[in-house]
């Protein structure tokens, strides 16, 4: 935790928090984190399990805002909803098939929570899902984006995001590109840079 993030960042004051034990190995916030309704949700997939199930843990802004997160509470499905860190019931996902890094956000116009993230490993497409509420349900992944970058050896393409707060399009995308090639990583300066992508809605 940063105590003082108003400062330069080489004088932050940073501080490790403590955490409860994480049987399922989620990897919690790595996928994402959304503010909503004075909570924080951090969501993740289970590491190494690759279908990448995506769970969610929150915690009240002030526990959040005080480092404090020992006391999480975990999505258990629609029927138990948010049960305590200390439950023995299952964890659900909010859907199956994610990624390790996506991006969650309520489209203003029409209310509803959109997910955006790739699918695929090496050559991937960017993905969409929506869903009326955080907790879903969740429709399946639609294409919304083929980079160019798909068809190209060795490829890696990954961490597709969506960027309301940006101006220039409906909404702003970004993926980034890799390669599983090592030379190329010293050779090509055009890779392992984010990709912007100007989406419009259909109209």
């Amino acid at each position: 935790m940063v105590e003082n993030p108003d400062a330069e960042p080489g004088h932050w004051r940073v501080r490790t928090l403590a955490t409860p034990p994480n049987p399922l190995g989620v990897l919690v916030g790595f996928a994402g984190v959304v503010r909503l309704d004075g909570y924080v949700y951090a969501l993740g997939s289970q590491d190494p399990v690759k279908s990448h199930p995506i769970f969610a843990a929150r915690w009240s802004v002030e526990d959040a805002r005080k480092g404090d997160l020992l006391h999480p509470e975990w999505w258990a499905g629609e029927r138990l909803g948010w049960v305590p860190d200390s439950s023995s019931a299952p964890r659900r996902p909010l859907f199956e098939n994610g990624q390790s890094e996506l991006s969650i956000h309520v489209d203003e116009a029409t209310g509803r929570f959109l997910a955006v993230h790739t699918q695929g490993f090496g050559p991937a497409e960017v993905v969409m899902r929506a869903a009326p509420a955080l907790t879903g349900p969740w429709s399946g992944p639609r294409l919304v984006y083929r980079p160019p970058e798909y068809y190209r050896p060795n490829v890696m393409i990954y961490a597709g995001k969506a960027h309301p707060e940006l101006a220039g399009a409906d909404l702003v995308l970004t993926y980034a590109t890799n390669t599983f090639q090592g030379t190329e990583h010293l050779s090509d300066r055009l890779i392992y840079y984010p990709r912007f992508v100007r989406l419009s809605r259909c109209r």
